[in-house]
């Protein structure tokens, strides 16, 4: 019954070790931007109410400029929501709600992708049923990375919609 034990230990760490990472298993995107893309992805797309995720967030930048936006902690960086079958929207995460209200400039170079997780909380009241996830980030061309009063294209991310059940 041990060596059972050990042997299914074992299997389970190799099975863990070949995951391939978020970034390289998305190939859902959302509308592009200035030539860049954002994807969310989940492990799990049937959660319990009141549970606790971390919702992979991949900025992708197929085009040839720099991308920018500012770069907060995790929750500050994107704005999540919830929509029913009525496309009535729950706000999981908002920005504006993060509490750093710090300009640092982040970015994603010509070609790269930025990875970030974002923690989430699905209340406990959240009616059980089908729902829709989808993440929207802000971004920015700028002339100047250094300077911020030089900005010169501003657009919105959405990602692609995630199927999601809350039990």
């Amino acid at each position: 019954m041990k060596k059972l034990t050990i042997l299914n230990l074992l299997l389970m760490f190799s099975i863990s070790l070949a995951a391939k990472s978020y970034a390289e298993t998305t190939n859902q995107w959302g509308a592009a931007v200035f030539g860049t893309r954002l994807s969310i992805v989940l492990t799990n797309n049937v959660l319990p109410a009141g549970s606790k995720v971390l919702l992979s967030c991949i900025t992708t930048n197929c085009s040839t400029n720099n991308v920018y936006f500012v770069r907060t902690e995790s929750r500050g960086m994107y704005e999540v929501d919830l929509l029913d079958d009525s496309e009535k929207r729950i706000e999981l995460n908002n920005p504006a709600n993060a509490g750093d209200t710090s300009d640092r400039w982040g970015g994603v170079a010509a070609g790269k992708s930025f990875e970030c997780p974002v923690p989430l909380l699905f209340d406990k009241t959240l009616k059980p049923g089908h729902y829709r996830l989808v993440a929207r980030q802000e971004i920015y061309l700028k002339k100047n990375p250094g300077r911020k009063n030089l900005i010169y294209g501003q657009g919105k991310l959405v990602s692609n919609q995630l199927d999601i059940e809350v039990k």
